[in-house]
């Protein structure tokens, strides 16, 4: 949706355990990014279940900030999730834009 006021929403991000730290989450988020960009969001949130430290710090190295927000998912369990926000420049302004398409996906990155 060109142009739309809501953030864009980062829902599900797995990297598999023996893949992890080799650049794939980062390249994965960046594709993200440029993709939200892509279709006018200027920015994007998630929500990452608190027991996540890794994912955490993934977020924070691409600039991903919390926001103090937590929500209790009432499941098995007990997950509690902690909201991350980033604010997206244009492309070329200081952060890798990427180059993605995503179809009918709208706002909503999965």
């Amino acid at each position: 949706c060109p142009g739309h006021s809501q953030p864009a929403e980062l829902v599900k991000l797995y990297v598999a355990r023996h893949r992890r730290r080799g650049g794939l989450g980062r390249a994965l988020v960046d594709w993200a990014e440029g993709a939200a960009r892509s279709q006018g969001a200027t920015g994007m949130e998630l929500w990452s279940d608190s027991r996540f430290a890794g994912a955490h710090r993934l977020y924070a190295r691409c600039g991903w900030r919390p926001t103090g927000a937590t929500r209790d998912l009432h499941d098995r369990s007990q997950t509690t999730e902690l909201q991350f926000q980033k604010r997206l420049t244009a492309a070329g302004q200081g952060e890798a834009a990427g180059a993605a398409q995503t179809g009918d996906a709208g706002m909503r990155l999965q």
